[in-house]
């Protein structure tokens, strides 16, 4: 199910990204939890910018290829506080 390999028709330039295949009713939100074990919300726009014509599902069907951004966490994504 999780893939970090590129298939012949990945575009170049795509090496910084890993793949996920969908199962039936996968939301977003709860993969790029699962993939990056964190999910603030500057991480899940950076996920949605890469995947940007799935966000009319409310939860994906399966068989959709979900791009996941190859991040250095600490350097780039910082925990947001969202409520006191």
């Amino acid at each position: 199910m999780w893939a970090n390999r590129m298939s012949a028709d990945t575009p170049i330039g795509q090496d910084n990204v890993d793949f996920y295949n969908t199962r039936q009713g996968d939301v977003l939100d709860l993969i790029v939890y699962r993939h990056y074990g964190q999910c603030p919300g500057q991480l899940l726009c950076r996920v949605f910018e890469a995947n940007i014509d799935y966000l009319h599902f409310d939860q994906l069907p399966a068989g959709l290829i979900i791009k996941l951004p190859k991040l250095a966490l600490s350097n780039e994504i910082k925990e947001e506080q969202l409520w006191d």
